[in-house]
């Protein structure tokens, strides 16, 4: 892996999405558990992590983050968690727990429609998006 931003999607035509969005310059993962394989290899360069909660898989965001927890899985490069899932209360859940893992780092609900919202108000800038999430604070 080798891009500032890493997604975590089950969902392909969302990747489509983002690629409008934000360009190409980003990694991806399709399940929790490839993630949480590359994490363990410490193949984890982004400082990014845009992550989804319900991805069809055996294993959905929160579960994903209680094996992070109860893993004690470190992330040195990520300074940022958004999590992207219009799923709210799947969402606040991964939130809590991330928030307890990385009480230093900055975790935020960023559902893909506020995504839309901002790109709208950035006039369909891709650069101008990429660095609003890249600033996230």
């Amino acid at each position: 892996m080798k891009h500032q931003i890493l997604i975590l999607d089950d969902d392909i035509s969302r990747f489509s999405l983002f690629t409008k969005l934000i360009g190409n310059e980003y990694d991806s993962a399709y399940t929790a558990e490839s993630l949480l394989a590359a994490i363990r290899k410490g193949e984890i360069v982004a400082d990014t992590l845009m992550l989804d909660h319900d991805l069809g898989s055996s294993m959905n965001g929160t579960g994903m983050a209680k094996v992070i927890r109860d893993e004690k899985l470190g992330l040195p490069t990520v300074k940022r968690i958004l999590i992207h899932s219009n799923n709210t209360v799947g969402g606040t859940n991964m939130l809590m727990i991330l928030q307890e893992v990385f009480p230093d780092m900055t975790i935020k609900l960023f559902p893909t429609s506020q995504i839309n919202d901002v790109w709208e108000e950035l006039n369909r800038d891709k650069v101008a998006l990429r660095n609003f999430i890249l600033n996230i604070q």
